[in-house]
């Protein structure tokens, strides 16, 4: 028997999260166009003289991952919507004009995002509604860069359902703070997608059962219909 065969027989089963509305809150992370093709294709044209058409042509396999991701993030969004549970929109962006709050990593990279930059923009399937909460922050958690966690205490939220970009930065730092913190917590695999699918399935398979719950849009969709 092989060790990923004997880890597999060991490895620990979650039960399905209660999903009970008023104590469960949809985090959707950095669901901007920065996340999409059309910026990273600016900065490789821009910044490193990639051949515009070329730098198209490679991500073309990129904007289909990530279409389905968003298609199946913005199915979630309005079933939590209908049924009550809160959602939460985390964006990067930063408070100064200049952006010179923008977190130590962030800032070393060049990955600014004053407010008002097009690219700060939230995608338009699954952008707020008036009143819904949006925390902005400046470095790769949302638990780290933002207020979330007290957010999340005063409104006695103990579950936590994670959909967004990317899966191998922003969406598991915040899903494994998010388990250390004490809520239960769920990554939908299909509405986070990273820049290479590697990256994607590999993170998924890291933390899938040890620090979260997975699960599918059609499972997760499947149940919130019946609350």
């Amino acid at each position: 028997m092989k060790l990923e065969q004997v880890l597999e027989k060991m490895a620990f089963q979650h039960t399905p999260l209660k999903l009970v509305p008023q104590q469960t809150a949809l985090v959707l992370i950095d669901m901007q166009k920065l996340a999409l093709s059309d910026y990273l294709v600016h900065e490789a044209v821009t910044q490193y003289g990639v051949p515009e058409a070329e730098a198209r042509e490679a991500f073309e396999e990129f904007d289909r991952r990530f279409d389905v991701a968003i298609k199946n993030a913005a199915s979630i969004l309005k079933a939590c919507r209908a049924k009550g549970i809160r959602p939460i929109h985390i964006k990067i962006e930063s408070l100064s004009g200049d952006a010179s709050d923008t977190g130590l990593l962030h800032k070393e990279i060049g990955f600014l995002v004053p407010p008002g930059s097009e690219w700060g923009d939230f995608i338009p399937d699954v952008k707020p509604l008036p009143g819904e909460i949006v925390m902005t922050k400046t470095c790769s958690s949302a638990f780290t860069g933002t207020m979330l966690n007290q957010v999340l205490r005063n409104l006695g939220i103990k579950e936590v359902i994670i959909v967004g970009f990317y899966t191998d930065q922003c969406v598991t730092t915040a899903a494994r703070e998010s388990a250390d913190l004490g809520y239960d917590t769920m990554v939908v695999e299909d509405a986070t997608m990273a820049v290479l699918l590697d990256g994607h399935l590999n993170e998924i398979k890291a933390i899938k059962n040890v620090y979260v719950r997975g699960g599918t849009t059609k499972e997760l969709l499947n149940r919130i219909s019946t609350l």
